[in-house]
């Protein structure tokens, strides 16, 4: 006999791991108001009925002799213990999974994202010495999740996870690894451009497009950490630029540097770009501001914020490219399965398929103001017809964010050549570039 499915929040210390749990499947379920459009639940993404060669086959969805209780961590933007739209998306989607499958109970902790501490630090410590409390299923950001797959931590899911199940390809090749799936693509961040209606119908996907009618640019050019935007990055890439060398080391091409910061000298000399003001702006969010402000007619905004919090008179883009190819940058975030025991790898793989379906990842994701890393989701979105096909070309055109190894030494270059472009210490774009190649080389 089937039990009462019942739902129970309770914080605990994980064996002397750290972290905070819910225990999902045990009391009863509160009443939880949703800021979403309820909608049916569409069927799980298509995986590949293929079996791989070299992945432990899974009995998937055969019934389980007993009550099984899967440990699932993720990272701290995904806190399921707030009382935000977050918490009250994941934790209605966890109950409404246990109230569907009886002999499945799930208990979620929140650890860090990354870093000492975080959830793969953790969990590479705890296979080492306590693997009784590695988790069942745990959300990696791709870079974490590329040394998890090294070390044979994770699970493969080439058996369930195919090239052509829907996502992005961005967002596939962050969760490959030696040409093997290891996660499913579960959320992702990503930036896109916003430009004032008033100034032209036309989007500013070009150099030319941007320096003709004459659209006000802004872009952090002050970071914090000294490294330079995903704008920066995205224009620079996306006109041609090369960031890796024949033997995988962070590297910069003069010739695309030397035409990149010629537009943005071209953007100055026609009093299109307020040094001052840039050079004083470090994150979006004061892009955002100045905009609404009035100081700007093109700026980057995060991709769900734009389409989550829209401004009246604004209209969509991307980082302006030489030659007007869509360009943004994808970080990713993957599900991974990390038990090898027969009956949790079966359970894991119902679960993960539930949470990546296309209605759960789609309220996830905008609750989170999260980007979906498949279609289906992006449907689901409830989009105009114009914005769900601008946003599914443009994350089709993503790039990965690239390798910590190389992604700070690029950056750090780039931001270099823009800043001593802006502040004048330098008298022309080839000598922006000349300075960006010396700061890679330190």
């Amino acid at each position: 006999m089937k039990r009462i499915i019942k739902f129970l929040l309770v914080c605990s210390t994980v064996l002397g791991v750290g972290g905070m749990g819910i225990l999902v499947g045990c009391s009863a379920l509160p009443d939880l108001t949703l800021p979403l459009r309820p909608t049916a639940t569409p069927p799980p993404i298509p995986m590949s009925p293929t079996p791989s060669p070299t992945a432990t086959p899974v009995t998937a969805l055969t019934p389980t002799p007993g009550p099984v209780t899967l440990d699932l961590w993720v990272p701290d933007f995904l806190n399921p213990y707030d009382e935000g739209p977050v918490a009250a998306v994941l934790n209605e989607q966890l109950a409404t999974f246990t109230a569907t499958h009886s002999d499945i109970q799930v208990r979620v902790t929140m650890k860090k994202d990354t870093g000492p501490g975080g959830l793969y630090d953790l969990l590479s410590t705890a296979a080492g010495v306590a693997p009784a409390v590695v988790p069942d299923l745990i959300v990696l950001n791709q870079h974490d999740l590329r040394a998890a797959a090294t070390e044979g931590l994770l699970q493969p899911m080439d058996d369930y996870l195919t090239a052509d199940a829907g996502y992005f390809d961005p967002v596939l090749d962050a969760v490959r690894v030696s040409e093997a799936f290891w996660a499913f693509p579960y959320v992702a961040r990503a930036n896109q451009m916003a430009y004032r209606e008033d100034i032209t119908t036309t989007a500013p996907l070009s150099w030319t497009a941007v320096l003709t009618p004459g659209h006000r640019l802004l872009l952090p050019t002050t970071p914090t950490d000294g490294l330079g935007g995903d704008t920066l990055l995205a224009i620079y890439m996306g006109s041609g630029g090369r960031v890796l060398d024949t033997g995988g080391q962070a590297t910069l091409e003069r010739a695309h540097l030397e035409r990149v910061y010629g537009f943005f000298w071209d953007l100055q000399q026609a009093g299109l770009l307020d040094a001052d003001r840039v050079l004083a702006l470090s994150t979006l969010s004061a892009c955002w501001d100045s905009y609404q402000e009035g100081y700007a007619d093109l700026i980057p905004v995060p991709i769900a914020r734009f389409w989550l919090e829209p401004l009246e008179d604004a209209l969509p883009s991307w980082a302006p490219t030489e030659d007007g190819a869509p360009i943004t940058v994808v970080h990713t975030w993957g599900l991974a399965i990390t038990t090898q025991e027969p009956v949790r790898r079966d359970a894991a793989l119902t679960l993960a398929r539930w949470l990546v379906a296309g209605q759960q990842m789609a309220d996830l994701t905008r609750a989170a103001q999260l980007v979906p890393t498949h279609v289906q989701a992006v449907d689901r979105w409830s989009l105009l017809p114009e914005g769900s096909t601008f946003l599914k070309a443009l994350l089709s055109a993503g790039v990965p964010a690239l390798p910590p190894a190389v992604d700070a030494p690029v950056r750090r270059a780039l931001q270099a050549g823009l800043t001593v472009l802006l502040q004048q210490d330098v008298d022309s774009p080839a000598a922006a570039a000349s300075y960006a190649l010396t700061v890679l080389r330190r």
